[in-house]
């Protein structure tokens, strides 16, 4: 396998899989054992989830065992009660998710961009106003601005000490198209390596060949902190400037990504390329996320 990730994000939705994969060597009968005894004896909440899940779907099918196990687990609640009405957030009941609402009518128009005097008093007082709604407010109006002009003290707050003040320096630096951001993040790049703080300096001032050292710079795969960072980075990018030059970065980011929903991002990217090795395409079948199987089964890639 190309990719070993467990991530816990996508992971909860693995029961009928795992159900299929018992049904497929003639049903779960000697596995049974196993599996009954294997959710009291976990104390990992993501494990218990899996195994709840799974003895769900057995109960239903009217394995009294499999109900009585999570019934006990309930009634002990050793994952501790989410909604008030005693729904165990781990070991379900779990109710069905709420229908998408409705839209109607147009979204909010673009507003006309500020003036570099207006932006600049705008991050002035960003940086004295200490509450956070305070500083959303001053920020949200910025953000329906097509595109905002380019101003150094916007890419200096990117370092700024209180992690809310870097976060809304970068939802407005990634409205800014200027050479002097792409100068600036492969500057850092270079300097400090490829990861996620370059991202809002090149989401729209990358070029195609800049590519090529963003895969120099990629970072060890030890630190999976890291390996998010640079792996998140890559899907957002590649899907802001999508072209044939990402597919190296694009398979990086499947084979080593923590992270699922950042490896189905760039799954579908490489499915747009289509130069996805035929053992990739036959991987994606029995992905985690619905949507990559999906990819996987609809190629005729040989097992």
């Amino acid at each position: 396998m190309r990719n070993l990730a467990f991530d816990p994000q996508i992971e909860d939705d693995r029961a009928g899989w795992l159900i299929g994969l018992l049904d497929s060597v003639g049903g779960p009968g000697p596995w049974m054992e196993y599996i009954l005894r294997a959710l009291p004896a976990t104390e990992n909440w993501h494990d218990a989830l899996q195994l709840a899940r799974l003895l769900d779907l057995l109960a239903e099918r009217g394995d009294g065992r499999a109900r009585a196990v999570l019934d006990q687990e309930r009634r002990l609640a050793r994952f501790g009660k989410a909604d008030e009405d005693g729904t165990d957030w781990v070991l379900g009941p779990w109710p069905a998710s709420p229908p998408e609402p409705e839209r109607s009518g147009p979204g909010a128009p673009d507003l006309p961009a500020p003036a570099v005097v207006e932006l600049e008093a705008v991050l002035e007082l960003l940086v004295l106003t200490k509450e956070l709604p305070e500083r959303r407010k001053l920020t949200g109006p910025l953000l329906r601005a097509r595109e905002l002009p380019y101003t150094p003290r916007a890419v200096e707050l990117l370092a700024h000490a209180d992690a809310s003040i870097r976060s809304s320096a970068s939802s407005l630096v990634e409205r800014m198209k200027d050479p002097r951001l792409r100068a600036e993040g492969l500057r850092r790049i270079r300097a400090d390596g490829f990861h996620g703080l370059t991202t809002s300096l090149l989401l729209r001032n990358l070029e195609p060949e800049d590519v090529a050292l963003l895969e120099q710079h990629l970072p060890a795969r030890g630190d999976p902190f890291a390996l998010h960072d640079a792996c998140s980075a890559i899907a957002t990018l590649s899907s802001s400037a999508p072209h044939a030059g990402w597919r190296n970065a694009c398979l990086w980011t499947y084979e080593w990504s923590p992270c699922g929903l950042c490896r189905s991002d760039v799954v579908k990217r490489l499915d747009g390329m289509g130069d996805v090795p035929d053992e990739l395409r036959y991987e994606w079948r029995f992905d985690a996320d619905a949507t990559t199987r999906a990819l996987g089964l609809r190629s005729n890639a040989p097992g």
